[in-house]
């Protein structure tokens, strides 16, 4: 809850910029905050400041709530300008801190704007999916099989469970709508088991598949046709009978780019500072280091002399 108060008044802060350069947006009016109006044109620029609050506002009560502290901030604004809190020369000094900072943020936001749209036409085969199920014979290897329950210790051979999967794939040819019924009953991948085998919809790179050594799996559900049952395909820890449920789409954009966006924004970062440190001079200043005094050892004090015996 604090990340997202946090967040939403960052994204309060930017909009108060955007609104002091003239971007106030119109649209129908959501509340009336003393002299201030909040429309849904306000909104809808909050959450393209924030993409993250878009799930939020898509709900009664988290729309309610980005309101409510919309409005909270509003009214603290407000009475700061009534008190002249902006004429403070910390606060002044905060407030073109901040613009600077926001500025920074649009000039690398138009960056990366441009390169996620150009990620995703030119990599269109990392956002294809196919929605697919699958059988799994595990064998016994020497490292750690994540597919299984942790209790489970395999001692099938990839020869028996080449073996076992044929057998599987022999019988699915002579009546291919039993799969979901032979999944539950032969699969060893827990999860999927229980919903007939059912993956979901996976892509040719998809992570959780790389993390389970079944990279192989991916790639060769892509050319199975939709209805149809791949032959065995030997993974890195067992053997997959696969099923195509539907057919492969492709991601809209809309729906890959928040994707995009955290594979690429540190990149575009550094990248982008890169260069214009070419263009830049950047000068550190040297730290001079002021060399110590030598230590002063003083004299030895004399001996003290020697009183004369009385005669």
């Amino acid at each position: 809850m604090r990340s997202f108060l946090f967040s939403l008044i960052a994204c309060f802060c930017l909009l108060l910029f955007l609104n002091a350069c003239g971007e106030k947006k119109e649209g129908p009016l959501v509340v009336q905050v003393g002299k201030e109006k909040i429309t849904e044109g306000d909104l809808e620029l909050l959450v393209r400041v924030n993409p993250r609050l878009q799930n939020r506002m898509a709900t009664p009560a988290g729309r309610k709530q980005i309101i409510e502290n919309y409005i909270e901030q509003a009214l603290l604004y407000q009475e700061a300008l009534k008190q002249g809190v902006d004429r403070d020369p910390v606060i002044k000094a905060k407030a073109n801190l901040y613009r600077k900072i926001i500025l920074a943020q649009g000039l690398l936001e138009k960056r990366l704007e441009a390169a996620i749209k150009e990620y995703y036409d030119n990599h269109r085969d990392e956002f294809e999916k196919v929605k697919v199920a699958h059988i799994y014979i595990p064998f016994k290897t020497e490292a750690k099989n994540p597919a299984v329950d942790k209790d489970t210790k395999i001692k099938r051979s990839p020869e028996q469970a080449e073996a076992k999967a044929k057998q599987l794939a022999e019988k699915l040819k002579k009546d291919p709508t039993q799969f979901s019924e032979v999944a539950k009953g032969n699969s060893e991948h827990r999860q999927s088991r229980k919903r007939g085998g059912e993956l979901g919809w996976i892509t040719v790179n998809a992570p959780r598949l790389q993390r389970l050594g079944w990279s192989k799996v991916a790639g060769q559900a892509f050319v199975v046709a939709e209805g149809g049952i791949s032959d065995p395909i030997r993974s890195d820890n067992g053997y997959h009978l696969v099923k195509a449920l539907a057919d492969k789409k492709l991601d809209a954009f809309e729906d890959a780019k928040n994707r995009i966006r955290f594979k690429l924004q540190n990149q575009i970062k550094t990248q982008m500072v890169g260069e214009l440190k070419g263009n830049y001079d950047v000068t550190y200043a040297e730290t001079k280091k002021t060399a110590a005094a030598p230590k002063v050892i003083p004299p030895p004090m004399p001996d003290a002399p020697a009183k004369k015996k009385a005669e």
